[in-house]
């Protein structure tokens, strides 16, 4: 049987007032992905939209050398074919 694959949607640590959830101005990032990695998950999905999400995702994992780790991400206005488009990626 394979092991379930869970994502942690990450805009409501860039943005806490994002979605139906408390609005506890204390919470420990670290702490929260600590819990993901112990449970088994392992992937994030991030954008730049959700303000300081991916820089607090990249801060963990920089101290966090033995995990490994899936990171996906959304990228706006983007067009096929574009040079500037593979750039901003």
């Amino acid at each position: 049987m394979n092991k379930p694959v869970f994502c942690l949607g990450t805009a409501k640590i860039g943005l806490q007032n994002y979605g139906y959830s408390s609005d506890n101005k204390d919470r420990d990032i670290n702490k929260l992905f600590d819990k993901c990695f112990n449970l088994g998950i392992n992937h994030f999905d991030t954008s730049p939209r959700y303000k300081k999400s991916e820089e607090l995702i990249g801060n963990y994992l920089n101290h966090s050398k033995n995990k490994k780790y899936f990171i996906s991400t959304k990228v706006d206005n983007l067009e096929s074919k574009n040079k500037e488009s593979y750039e901003r990626i």
